[in-house]
């Protein structure tokens, strides 16, 4: 007998109006016509503090775009590894105590997992409890994400985190990667079989810019928009623009221009880095609603990224990426493996080696005489064919159909 698929819970520490594609997901559910109810917590990040209008326990329960959101108690995370942790534990104990008072009426968990990893315990165990499957979108992939951040695959605290991460990911009835990458990571590290797991792109959280346009006369724009924290390198970013203006470089007559829209972490180090190093053509905007960064990647001549070269951040593809194809913009890189795999095969952009400031600097000269077209054609072509919205939920929704009737 088929199982309908109607009535979806989603498990997730980070939803709307903190910036993660989470709410994307759950809202083009909803446009496909689920009924969505996610638990997540108390929105207080980059910065730490408790989004206003959201204090002393207002709005612990509303509906956003048809998806039913409920918040459990949080801890901020303010500054420091004690509020980190904090922050992380009290959303997991917040949340597993919420489904302990939820009906059987879901036919399916959905787990969209960015850090830390033990956000998804609320959802296994609803799973556990009503026997029903439980889907795992990994977005962040633990305990790679803490080697990545410095902590040392000797430590006692990454052995701990790799005992969780394994026992999480093996309970998944089914997970889906945000990267390629992530696939052979999970296999070789928790031995888990490649007939469970699948990619599934992110879907951008900007609206769609449109084609691809020229609105600036005045200056050549080069735009980064995302997270700004360690991963990010955006050291690199800035090392590249000075020897930019220190070579005069313009764009027939046009200056080069880098705008850099989001916030995280290291801002205040990357906004004093920029003071440092006295760079004129340098703005950062700190973060931007969704459609207004729209506007600002829809003016871009190109779009970049920059990343460490940790070998856990090269397995990674940012959100960041199929948002700048689906504007149709060239993409400027430093970065290895997953993004310099998708720009080199694609067509769309240059990718030189991650942490070169100078061969990030090259690579953006040699753009300025490159066909510019020919990119952005290749960029809107791979976004349709692969990392659409449509093509992307509609993967999303054969996997849940299918794992409901397994």
């Amino acid at each position: 007998m088929e199982k309908h698929l109607n009535n979806i819970l989603v498990i997730t520490q980070h939803y709307w109006p903190e910036p993660f594609p989470a709410h994307a997901f759950c809202e083009a559910l909803v446009q496909y016509g689920f009924h969505v109810h996610v638990i997540t917590d108390v929105p207080n990040y980059p910065h730490g503090r408790i989004y206003e209008g959201y204090e002393h326990r207002q709005r612990r329960s509303e509906d956003r775009n048809g998806v039913r959101i409920s918040r459990v108690f949080t801890i901020p995370r303010k500054s420091g590894i004690l509020y980190r942790v904090l922050n992380y534990y009290s959303y997991v104990l917040s949340s597993c105590l919420r489904v302990l008072f939820l009906s059987g009426e879901y036919d399916l968990v959905l787990v969209i997992q960015s850090s830390p990893v033990m956000m998804a315990y609320a959802g296994l165990l609803y799973g556990r409890l009503h026997h029903r499957n439980v889907l795992l979108y990994c977005m962040d992939l633990w305990p790679a994400s803490l080697k990545a951040a410095g902590i040392r695959e000797q430590s006692l605290l990454y052995r701990m985190y790799r005992r969780v991460s394994c026992r999480i990911y093996r309970s998944a009835d089914r997970i889906l990667t945000a990267s390629p990458g992530f696939i052979d990571f999970m296999r070789s590290e928790f031995s888990i079989e490649p007939d469970r797991m699948g990619f599934l792109p992110q879907i951008p959280v900007c609206e769609e810019t449109g084609e691809y346009l020229y609105e600036d006369p005045k200056t050549m724009n080069a735009v980064f928009i995302g997270n700004i924290g360690q991963a990010q390198c955006l050291d690199v970013l800035l090392q590249a623009a000075a020897i930019i203006e220190r070579m005069g470089i313009s764009d027939h007559g046009r200056p080069v221009w880098f705008r850099i829209i989001g916030d995280g972490t290291c801002f205040s180090a990357v906004r004093k880095l920029k003071e440092t190093l006295g760079l004129k053509h340098v703005i950062m905007y700190g973060r931007m609603d969704p459609p207004v960064a729209a506007v600002m990647l829809g003016m871009a001549d190109c779009a970049l990224i920059t990343l460490t070269g940790e070998p856990e951040i090269a397995m990674t593809l940012p959100a960041k990426m199929q948002m700048y194809l689906s504007a149709g913009k060239p993409v400027i890189a430093s970065a290895d493996g997953e993004i310099r795999r998708l720009i080199r095969s694609g067509r769309c952009g240059i990718c030189v080696p991650a942490e070169d400031p100078q061969e990030l600097a090259y690579a953006l000269i040699r753009f300025l005489t490159s066909d510019r077209r020919k990119y952005s054609m290749n960029a809107e072509q791979i976004y349709r064919k692969q990392f659409s919205r449509d093509v992307v939920i509609g993967q999303l929704v054969r996997e849940m159909r299918d794992l409901c009737q397994s």
